[in-house]
């Protein structure tokens, strides 16, 4: 499926139904186990269960778009924008135009920076949304545990491994020719 917003292409792979599934039945088996290390799982009910999984796993993607928005929207303020977001399995991935000239580094920097910091944001209401919901009734307090699971390890693993290895491998620090 492709999407067109803003000029930015959208695309969705067919393989991110059965991504979603499967990080659903990961979820709701986490679930189980941790209600009945926990004692919680004489309160579930198998539909509750199922719900929250897979919010759970929509979280997920909710969280790569916001990355990739993070990173648009900073591509967009330094003029040399993205051309497509691209969802494969549970991963998302930025697209830039093949023909896109080399940029000077600090641009460069400041478009990469963009899914980090929005990341980072992301993280901060999820923490506050998981510290308020400690006394709520288990669908809210198993699901925004999943979420602050999710950001933190997103967090690190988009954010750091992956955006910071990118960086390093293409030194894109270093100062272009053209610059």
């Amino acid at each position: 499926m492709l999407i067109s917003f803003g000029g930015l292409e959208i695309k969705i792979e067919k393989n991110v139904v059965l991504a979603f599934l499967m990080l659903a039945v990961i979820f709701a088996v986490v679930i189980v186990i941790i209600g009945a290390i926990s004692g919680d799982i004489s309160q579930f009910t198998a539909l509750e269960v199922i719900w929250v999984a897979m919010a759970a796993a929509a979280f997920h993607f909710v969280l790569q778009s916001v990355h990739l928005i993070g990173h648009a929207v900073a591509a967009w303020t330094t003029g040399y924008q993205m051309s497509r977001m691209w969802f494969l399995y549970a991963f998302a991935m930025t697209l830039y135009p093949r023909d896109e000239p080399t940029i000077p580094a600090r641009l460069h920097i400041r478009r990469s920076l963009g899914g980090p910091i929005a990341f980072g944001i992301a993280l901060i209401i999820v923490f506050l949304l998981w510290s308020n919901a400690r006394d709520a009734y288990w669908t809210l307090r198993y699901f925004t545990s999943f979420m602050l699971f999710e950001a933190v390890f997103l967090f690190f693993f988009s954010s750091i491994v992956t955006d910071g290895l990118m960086f390093i491998v293409r030194k894109q620090w270093l100062p272009s020719e053209e610059a």
